[in-house]
């Protein structure tokens, strides 16, 4: 289920794999997307829809949505609603199986990773072959250049 298309209104994905909002700016100093930021999301363009993270915004800024709602889903695990597609994901703490066990299950019509995507670029290929994945590096997570944020390995072709 996790590799098959989804369509929901005019949403039409080749997979149910979501990479989950994260707070890894490595935006400018005026807080502007640079190369960096293109090069990170295009090596993580085969999860079908990103939802990027905010950059840090200066005193008084203010951040405005699309009214998405967190629903509680399980232990660890928290559900976001998006509108208007009505599409139900469940982030934090998925796996492959996990993943697959909640599509089964009816817990969610797509399943947003965050830490493995970000430690993943290839993510969708290495869990479509199970392959191992690389464990991210929390060291990195919060500082600026390449480490850690674009230059994790990718499976070999």
């Amino acid at each position: 289920m996790l590799f098959d298309t989804f369509a929901s209104h005019s949403l039409q994905l080749a997979n149910h794999m979501v990479m989950a909002p994260l707070t890894r700016s490595r935006a400018t100093p005026e807080h502007m997307p640079n190369a960096l930021i293109a090069t990170y999301y295009g090596q993580r363009a085969t999860a079908e829809l990103i939802i990027t993270e905010i950059a840090n915004l200066p005193p008084g800024a203010e951040v405005l949505g699309s009214g998405a709602t967190v629903e509680a889903i399980g232990r660890d695990r928290v559900g976001i609603r998006l509108s208007p597609y009505g599409v139900f994901n469940g982030t934090g703490g998925f796996d492959h199986g996990s993943a697959e066990q909640a599509l089964l299950e009816k817990r969610g019509d797509l399943i947003a990773f965050g830490r493995p995507f970000l430690a993943n670029p290839d993510l969708v290929a290495r869990m479509h072959q199970d392959a191992a994945v690389n464990t991210p590096d929390a060291a990195t997570f919060y500082v600026s250049g390449a480490k850690g944020y674009s230059d994790y390995p990718v499976l070999a072709d």
